[in-house]
Protein backbone atom coordinates (compact mmCIF):
# COMPACT_ATOMS: atom_id res chain seq x y z
CA UNK A 1 0.00 0.00 0.00
CA UNK A 2 2.79 2.77 0.72
CA UNK A 3 4.79 1.53 -1.97
CA UNK A 4 4.65 3.44 -5.29
CA UNK A 5 6.89 1.81 -7.50
CA UNK A 6 4.86 -1.52 -6.37
CA UNK A 7 4.86 -3.83 -9.50
CA UNK A 8 6.84 -1.65 -11.71
CA UNK A 9 10.32 -1.77 -13.05
CA UNK A 10 13.17 -0.54 -10.88
CA UNK A 11 13.92 2.88 -11.93
CA UNK A 12 17.30 3.14 -13.86
CA UNK A 13 18.83 5.59 -11.29
CA UNK A 14 18.96 4.21 -7.48
CA UNK A 15 17.44 1.17 -8.17
CA UNK A 16 20.44 -0.84 -7.40
CA UNK A 17 20.09 0.28 -3.59
CA UNK A 18 16.22 -1.05 -3.57
CA UNK A 19 16.98 -4.12 -5.14
CA UNK A 20 19.36 -4.34 -2.38
CA UNK A 21 16.60 -3.18 0.27
CA UNK A 22 14.63 -6.18 -1.27
CA UNK A 23 17.05 -9.09 -1.39
CA UNK A 24 20.24 -8.41 0.20
CA UNK A 25 20.17 -5.47 2.67
CA UNK A 26 22.89 -4.48 4.62
CA UNK A 27 22.96 -4.96 8.31
CA UNK A 28 24.33 -2.53 11.21
CA UNK A 29 27.08 -4.05 13.22
CA UNK A 30 27.56 -3.60 17.16
CA UNK A 31 29.79 -1.10 15.86
CA UNK A 32 27.39 1.36 14.58
CA UNK A 33 29.32 0.60 11.16
CA UNK A 34 27.35 -0.79 7.73
CA UNK A 35 28.02 -4.30 7.00
CA UNK A 36 26.99 -6.55 4.07
CA UNK A 37 26.71 -10.01 4.13
CA UNK A 38 26.09 -12.97 1.62
CA UNK A 39 22.61 -13.71 2.06
CA UNK A 40 19.60 -13.17 -0.10
CA UNK A 41 16.05 -13.09 1.25
CA UNK A 42 12.59 -13.33 -0.61
CA UNK A 43 14.08 -16.06 -2.90
CA UNK A 44 10.75 -17.10 -4.65
CA UNK A 45 10.27 -13.64 -5.40
CA UNK A 46 14.17 -13.13 -6.87
CA UNK A 47 13.92 -17.00 -8.75
CA UNK A 48 10.49 -15.40 -10.46
CA UNK A 49 12.43 -12.26 -11.22
CA UNK A 50 15.68 -14.18 -12.44
CA UNK A 51 13.62 -16.44 -15.13
CA UNK A 52 13.03 -13.61 -17.55
CA UNK A 53 16.98 -12.56 -17.67
CA UNK A 54 19.67 -14.08 -18.59
CA UNK A 55 22.80 -12.41 -17.42
CA UNK A 56 26.20 -13.96 -18.68
CA UNK A 57 27.25 -17.44 -20.09
CA UNK A 58 29.92 -19.08 -18.60
CA UNK A 59 33.77 -19.85 -19.89
CA UNK A 60 33.30 -23.80 -19.67
CA UNK A 61 30.23 -23.35 -21.87
CA UNK A 62 31.57 -21.32 -24.42
CA UNK A 63 35.53 -22.66 -24.91
CA UNK A 64 36.87 -25.01 -27.20
CA UNK A 65 37.18 -28.59 -26.09
CA UNK A 66 41.07 -28.28 -26.63
CA UNK A 67 41.24 -25.42 -24.14
CA UNK A 68 41.46 -26.74 -20.13
CA UNK A 69 42.35 -25.96 -16.91
CA UNK A 70 42.50 -27.24 -13.49
CA UNK A 71 42.58 -24.63 -10.17
CA UNK A 72 44.45 -26.31 -6.96
CA UNK A 73 44.63 -24.92 -3.66
CA UNK A 74 47.66 -25.75 -1.83
CA UNK A 75 48.03 -25.15 2.08
CA UNK A 76 52.05 -24.28 2.64
CA UNK A 77 53.13 -24.78 6.66
CA UNK A 78 54.25 -21.85 8.27
CA UNK A 79 57.83 -21.98 9.54
CA UNK A 80 58.56 -20.83 13.36
CA UNK A 81 59.28 -17.02 12.44
CA UNK A 82 56.31 -17.23 10.02
CA UNK A 83 54.35 -18.05 13.39
CA UNK A 84 56.21 -15.22 15.47
CA UNK A 85 55.10 -12.70 13.15
CA UNK A 86 51.21 -13.88 13.75
CA UNK A 87 51.56 -14.43 17.49
CA UNK A 88 53.17 -10.50 17.63
CA UNK A 89 49.75 -9.45 15.48
CA UNK A 90 47.57 -11.11 17.99
CA UNK A 91 49.10 -9.75 20.62
CA UNK A 92 51.59 -6.58 20.87
CA UNK A 93 50.83 -5.05 17.11
CA UNK A 94 46.60 -5.03 18.47
CA UNK A 95 48.34 -3.42 22.00
CA UNK A 96 49.72 -0.79 20.17
CA UNK A 97 47.19 -0.01 17.60
CA UNK A 98 44.43 0.20 20.00
CA UNK A 99 46.22 2.72 22.13
CA UNK A 100 46.29 4.71 18.61
CA UNK A 101 43.05 4.86 17.49
CA UNK A 102 41.62 5.37 21.44
CA UNK A 103 43.44 8.85 21.09
CA UNK A 104 41.02 9.61 18.21
CA UNK A 105 38.14 7.57 18.60
CA UNK A 106 35.15 6.59 20.39
CA UNK A 107 34.32 3.02 22.25
CA UNK A 108 33.02 1.59 19.51
CA UNK A 109 34.22 2.97 16.47
CA UNK A 110 38.26 2.59 17.82
CA UNK A 111 37.36 -1.26 18.61
CA UNK A 112 36.00 -1.69 14.54
CA UNK A 113 39.23 0.24 13.47
CA UNK A 114 41.35 -1.88 15.13
CA UNK A 115 39.79 -5.24 14.14
CA UNK A 116 39.90 -4.24 10.27
CA UNK A 117 43.53 -3.03 10.90
CA UNK A 118 44.44 -6.64 12.39
CA UNK A 119 42.99 -7.96 9.57
CA UNK A 120 44.91 -6.58 7.10
CA UNK A 121 48.07 -7.30 8.72
CA UNK A 122 47.11 -10.97 9.47
CA UNK A 123 46.43 -10.69 5.52
CA UNK A 124 50.39 -8.94 4.96
CA UNK A 125 51.68 -11.29 7.89
CA UNK A 126 51.05 -14.42 5.65
CA UNK A 127 52.13 -12.87 2.30
CA UNK A 128 54.96 -10.86 3.15
CA UNK A 129 55.97 -11.45 6.84
CA UNK A 130 59.41 -10.17 6.00
CA UNK A 131 57.73 -6.13 6.65
CA UNK A 132 57.24 -7.32 10.13
CA UNK A 133 59.49 -6.44 12.74
CA UNK A 134 59.89 -9.72 14.82
CA UNK A 135 60.42 -11.20 11.62
CA UNK A 136 63.74 -13.61 11.76
CA UNK A 137 63.74 -16.28 9.84
CA UNK A 138 65.20 -16.61 6.34
CA UNK A 139 64.87 -14.88 3.03
CA UNK A 140 63.12 -17.47 1.20
CA UNK A 141 59.50 -17.60 3.27
CA UNK A 142 57.85 -21.03 3.28
CA UNK A 143 55.58 -20.03 0.29
CA UNK A 144 58.18 -18.56 -2.06
CA UNK A 145 60.14 -22.03 -1.39
CA UNK A 146 56.51 -23.19 -2.80
CA UNK A 147 56.48 -20.80 -5.95
CA UNK A 148 60.03 -21.96 -6.21
CA UNK A 149 59.90 -25.90 -6.24
CA UNK A 150 56.71 -25.40 -8.94
CA UNK A 151 59.07 -23.78 -11.02
CA UNK A 152 61.59 -25.74 -11.06
CA UNK A 153 59.65 -28.58 -11.36
CA UNK A 154 58.92 -26.82 -14.83
CA UNK A 155 61.82 -25.96 -16.53
CA UNK A 156 61.01 -24.17 -20.00
CA UNK A 157 57.69 -23.55 -18.86
CA UNK A 158 56.11 -20.02 -18.91
CA UNK A 159 54.87 -19.39 -15.46
CA UNK A 160 53.13 -16.03 -14.14
CA UNK A 161 53.09 -15.21 -10.28
CA UNK A 162 50.32 -12.43 -8.81
CA UNK A 163 49.87 -11.02 -5.29
CA UNK A 164 47.38 -8.63 -4.23
CA UNK A 165 50.40 -7.00 -2.06
CA UNK A 166 53.00 -4.94 -3.85
CA UNK A 167 55.70 -5.67 -1.27
CA UNK A 168 55.35 -9.58 -1.96
CA UNK A 169 55.27 -8.58 -6.05
CA UNK A 170 58.82 -6.64 -5.76
CA UNK A 171 60.49 -9.31 -3.02
CA UNK A 172 59.13 -12.63 -5.33
CA UNK A 173 60.55 -10.00 -8.39
CA UNK A 174 63.83 -10.15 -6.77
CA UNK A 175 64.31 -13.63 -5.06
CA UNK A 176 63.39 -15.08 -8.65
CA UNK A 177 65.53 -13.14 -10.64
CA UNK A 178 68.56 -15.09 -8.63
CA UNK A 179 67.91 -18.23 -10.41
CA UNK A 180 64.83 -17.43 -13.47
CA UNK A 181 64.61 -15.14 -15.91
CA UNK A 182 62.04 -12.62 -14.46
CA UNK A 183 60.21 -9.89 -16.16
CA UNK A 184 58.74 -7.72 -13.22
CA UNK A 185 55.61 -6.00 -14.46
CA UNK A 186 54.98 -2.42 -11.99
CA UNK A 187 52.08 -0.44 -11.80
CA UNK A 188 53.77 2.64 -12.10
CA UNK A 189 54.71 1.63 -15.45
CA UNK A 190 52.94 3.57 -18.51
CA UNK A 191 51.05 1.21 -20.52
CA UNK A 192 53.31 1.60 -23.33
CA UNK A 193 56.07 -0.07 -21.40
CA UNK A 194 53.68 -1.87 -19.92
CA UNK A 195 53.02 -3.35 -23.34
CA UNK A 196 56.68 -4.27 -24.25
CA UNK A 197 57.11 -6.45 -21.52
CA UNK A 198 54.39 -8.33 -21.82
CA UNK A 199 55.61 -8.96 -25.33
CA UNK A 200 58.79 -9.21 -24.20
CA UNK A 201 57.17 -12.18 -22.08
CA UNK A 202 55.49 -14.20 -24.75
CA UNK A 203 58.07 -14.15 -27.40
CA UNK A 204 61.24 -13.41 -25.33
CA UNK A 205 62.69 -16.42 -23.27
CA UNK A 206 61.97 -14.89 -19.92
CA UNK A 207 60.22 -17.56 -17.79
CA UNK A 208 58.10 -15.92 -14.84
CA UNK A 209 56.00 -12.68 -15.18
CA UNK A 210 55.63 -11.13 -11.51
CA UNK A 211 53.29 -8.41 -11.05
CA UNK A 212 50.51 -7.82 -8.45
CA UNK A 213 47.18 -9.13 -9.30
CA UNK A 214 45.62 -5.95 -10.32
CA UNK A 215 48.22 -4.95 -13.04
CA UNK A 216 47.17 -7.54 -15.12
CA UNK A 217 43.48 -6.26 -16.09
CA UNK A 218 41.10 -7.30 -18.66
CA UNK A 219 42.48 -7.30 -22.75
CA UNK A 220 45.80 -8.53 -22.03
CA UNK A 221 46.22 -12.17 -23.54
CA UNK A 222 49.12 -14.50 -22.16
CA UNK A 223 47.58 -17.61 -24.27
CA UNK A 224 51.49 -18.89 -24.09
CA UNK A 225 51.45 -19.59 -19.64
CA UNK A 226 51.23 -22.76 -18.88
CA UNK A 227 51.12 -21.92 -15.17
CA UNK A 228 49.64 -19.24 -13.06
CA UNK A 229 50.09 -18.92 -9.14
CA UNK A 230 48.43 -16.82 -6.42
CA UNK A 231 50.36 -16.14 -3.44
CA UNK A 232 47.00 -14.68 -1.27
CA UNK A 233 43.32 -14.22 -2.16
CA UNK A 234 42.08 -11.14 -2.91
CA UNK A 235 38.60 -10.13 -1.66
CA UNK A 236 36.16 -11.93 -4.17
CA UNK A 237 36.71 -14.58 -6.57
CA UNK A 238 36.13 -11.93 -9.82
CA UNK A 239 39.58 -10.63 -9.02
CA UNK A 240 41.58 -13.72 -8.56
CA UNK A 241 39.89 -14.87 -11.73
CA UNK A 242 40.50 -12.09 -13.94
CA UNK A 243 43.99 -12.72 -12.96
CA UNK A 244 44.33 -16.00 -14.04
CA UNK A 245 42.08 -15.69 -17.01
CA UNK A 246 44.95 -13.72 -19.02
CA UNK A 247 46.53 -17.31 -19.40
CA UNK A 248 43.17 -19.06 -19.84
CA UNK A 249 42.21 -17.93 -23.63
CA UNK A 250 40.17 -19.09 -25.98
CA UNK A 251 42.77 -19.64 -27.94
CA UNK A 252 44.81 -20.73 -25.50
CA UNK A 253 47.02 -24.44 -26.99
CA UNK A 254 48.36 -25.79 -24.07
CA UNK A 255 46.87 -27.17 -20.41
CA UNK A 256 46.87 -24.14 -17.89
CA UNK A 257 47.22 -25.07 -14.31
CA UNK A 258 46.72 -22.20 -11.59
CA UNK A 259 47.69 -22.79 -8.20
CA UNK A 260 46.90 -20.97 -5.17
CA UNK A 261 49.03 -20.81 -2.33
CA UNK A 262 47.59 -20.19 1.53
CA UNK A 263 49.87 -20.72 5.20
CA UNK A 264 48.19 -22.90 7.09
CA UNK A 265 46.87 -21.94 10.37
CA UNK A 266 46.58 -18.24 8.82
CA UNK A 267 43.66 -15.67 7.80
CA UNK A 268 44.45 -16.92 4.46
CA UNK A 269 41.50 -19.74 4.58
CA UNK A 270 38.89 -17.05 6.15
CA UNK A 271 39.33 -15.04 3.27
CA UNK A 272 38.79 -18.34 1.15
CA UNK A 273 35.69 -19.38 2.76
CA UNK A 274 34.34 -15.45 2.03
CA UNK A 275 35.44 -15.68 -1.40
CA UNK A 276 33.19 -19.20 -1.64
CA UNK A 277 30.54 -17.80 0.19
CA UNK A 278 30.27 -15.01 -2.36
CA UNK A 279 29.92 -17.19 -5.52
CA UNK A 280 27.45 -19.29 -3.18
CA UNK A 281 25.53 -16.09 -4.30
CA UNK A 282 26.56 -15.45 -7.51
CA UNK A 283 25.47 -19.08 -8.19
CA UNK A 284 22.14 -18.61 -7.78
CA UNK A 285 21.73 -15.35 -9.19
CA UNK A 286 23.43 -16.29 -12.58
CA UNK A 287 22.11 -19.64 -12.93
CA UNK A 288 18.77 -19.97 -10.80
CA UNK A 289 20.58 -22.81 -8.34
CA UNK A 290 21.17 -23.19 -4.87
CA UNK A 291 24.33 -24.85 -4.45
CA UNK A 292 26.23 -25.94 -0.31
CA UNK A 293 29.88 -25.06 -0.32
CA UNK A 294 31.13 -28.33 -0.95
CA UNK A 295 29.88 -28.22 -4.68
CA UNK A 296 31.13 -24.64 -5.01
CA UNK A 297 34.58 -25.60 -3.46
CA UNK A 298 34.79 -28.29 -5.94
CA UNK A 299 35.35 -25.87 -8.84
CA UNK A 300 38.25 -24.25 -6.83
CA UNK A 301 40.07 -27.91 -6.59
CA UNK A 302 39.78 -27.67 -2.63
CA UNK A 303 40.55 -30.68 -0.13
CA UNK A 304 38.23 -31.14 2.73
CA UNK A 305 40.49 -30.41 4.99
CA UNK A 306 40.83 -26.98 3.89
CA UNK A 307 37.22 -26.88 3.52
CA UNK A 308 36.96 -27.75 7.29
CA UNK A 309 39.54 -25.37 8.44
CA UNK A 310 37.54 -21.85 9.85
CA UNK A 311 39.49 -18.66 11.12
CA UNK A 312 38.65 -17.11 14.82
CA UNK A 313 39.87 -14.11 15.48
CA UNK A 314 41.41 -15.50 18.46
CA UNK A 315 44.44 -17.39 19.34
CA UNK A 316 44.72 -20.19 20.57
CA UNK A 317 48.48 -22.46 20.69
CA UNK A 318 48.34 -26.33 20.06
CA UNK A 319 51.95 -27.98 19.47
CA UNK A 320 53.41 -24.63 19.30
CA UNK A 321 51.16 -23.38 16.04
CA UNK A 322 48.79 -20.35 16.44
CA UNK A 323 45.45 -22.28 15.54
CA UNK A 324 43.12 -20.17 13.60
CA UNK A 325 39.64 -21.03 14.39
CA UNK A 326 36.53 -17.57 13.04
CA UNK A 327 33.00 -18.47 11.51
CA UNK A 328 32.79 -15.83 8.69
CA UNK A 329 31.61 -16.02 4.91
CA UNK A 330 28.93 -17.98 6.06
CA UNK A 331 25.53 -17.59 3.49
CA UNK A 332 22.19 -18.38 3.38
CA UNK A 333 19.41 -17.92 0.61
CA UNK A 334 16.31 -17.98 2.00
CA UNK A 335 12.42 -16.94 1.85
CA UNK A 336 12.52 -14.26 4.82
CA UNK A 337 11.22 -10.94 4.18
CA UNK A 338 14.56 -8.61 4.06
CA UNK A 339 14.98 -6.15 6.58
CA UNK A 340 16.39 -3.68 5.55
CA UNK A 341 19.75 -1.65 7.78
CA UNK A 342 17.94 0.20 10.80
Amino acid sequence: RDNPIYHLPYPAYGGNAIFRKNFSPKKTTVFGASKTNQELYNKSALERLLQTVRLRRRFNEIKPKDVTYDIQQITVPMHASEIKVYEYIFEEFVRTIQKLYEKDHDGKVSKMLVIMRQIVALLQGSSHPWTFPHYDGPEITSKMSKVIEIIRQNPGKKVMFGSPWKATAQKYAQVLASEFKVIHLESELSISNRNKLIQEFRQGDSQVLVSTIGVLKAGINLPETQFVIADSYPWNYAQLSQYFFRAIRLNAKNHTQVYCLSSEGSFDTNVFNLMLAKEKVNTFIQDGLEVDTKEVAGNFGVNEDMLQCAIKMTQEKTNGKVCSTITWGDSKVSDESARAEE
